[in-house]
């Protein structure tokens, strides 16, 4: 049994990890934030809109890290190509 997959995902988590305090870091830096607007909401204090760009740039970079060494994932062919593919259409 291989592997690649186990090590693609915590490669993935870590990199989600590291990246997102300084996603975050950044938008709050530049005020990219969304402010609490009605009674209803749970935050009091305005909160960062950007945790999904630090996850697909950890994913994307595992993805095209598995295109270039090939063994890593030890994946077939044609499934870095529609792995790339679902990731672009449901972002």
């Amino acid at each position: 049994m291989t592997y690649g997959y186990l090590f693609a995902f915590a490669a993935s988590v870590l990199a989600s990890l590291l990246l997102t305090p300084c996603v975050r870091h950044m938008a709050v830096r530049r005020g990219w934030t969304r402010p609490p607007s009605s009674y209803r909401d749970v935050h009091r204090t305005p909160v960062p809109r950007l945790g999904g760009v630090a996850v697909f740039a950890a994913t994307m970079g595992v993805v095209a890290a598995a295109r270039l060494f090939p063994r890593l994932l030890d994946a077939p062919a044609g499934l870095h190509g529609r792995v790339v593919g679902i990731l672009v259409l449901r972002s």
